[in-house]
């Protein structure tokens, strides 16, 4: 399972929009890098409503899927179907990708919180509305289940909307530690000319992301 490096906790202005470089075979994707702007998602573009579409392809890079087919380009491409009026139809995303991939998802958004941890454990991953309108990744939780970590391509729209909920940060010794501003996150990437920070990972208490409902993806199992 990949685990993100710890990177400083500067923020840096890019240079110039460029697409994400992989690190240990995983791309985190930066929807306001700028990159995006230009890459056509139906009648939009992934830097204005692609967030399910990054959500997607982490999930899915992070559940060992390879090649073109998981790519935000191709996701936009192939299923901008799932694009209505107002946003991705998230239902639709998930469940079209499954049918083609075959990995296990369903319609009905899990809330169930020992259920939530117990597919985790089984090594289920998770896309899910960490706030209205926008789409994130469960990735993993913590040792007593009291935190989730989550992968988040547009973190500055999470930061803008969040209610009733803290975004943390994991500190060396295990514990976690609120933040106050995403500058507190190690390495996050700063884009000056969207106002915006790049693709990240934090945390947030699980009992929360349950409330929110979560959205299956999930490896079948060999025959």
């Amino acid at each position: 399972v990949y685990q993100p490096a710890a990177p400083s906790r500067t923020a840096v202005s890019a240079s110039a929009p460029l697409p994400e470089e992989a690190v240990n075979g995983f791309t985190l994707y930066s929807q306001s890098s700028g990159y995006w702007k230009d890459q056509p998602y139906g009648k939009s573009t992934l830097e204005q409503s692609g967030c399910a579409i990054f959500a997607l392809s982490h999930a899915l890079q992070y559940l060992g899927f390879e090649g073109e087919e998981i790519t935000p380009e191709y996701l936009a491409a192939n299923y901008a179907f799932a694009l209505r009026e107002g946003g991705t139809m998230n239902s639709t995303l998930v469940g079209n990708v499954g049918d083609d991939l075959g990995y296990k998802t369903r319609f009905e958004l899990y809330e169930s919180l020992p259920t939530i941890r117990k597919k985790l454990e089984e090594g289920a991953v998770f896309s899910f509305a960490v706030v209205n309108g926008h789409i994130a990744m469960v990735a993993e939780q913590s040792e007593d289940g009291s935190m989730f970590r989550i992968i988040d391509s547009a973190p500055s729209a999470t930061m803008e909307r969040i209610k009733n909920a803290q975004l943390y940060r994991r500190e060396a010794d295990g514990s976690f530690a609120p933040i106050t501003s995403l500058t507190e996150l190690e390495g996050i990437r700063y884009y000056p000319e969207n106002d915006a920070f790049g693709g990240t990972s934090y945390w947030l208490e699980s009992s929360y992301v349950a409330k929110r409902g979560v959205r299956l993806i999930q490896l079948r199992e060999e025959e």
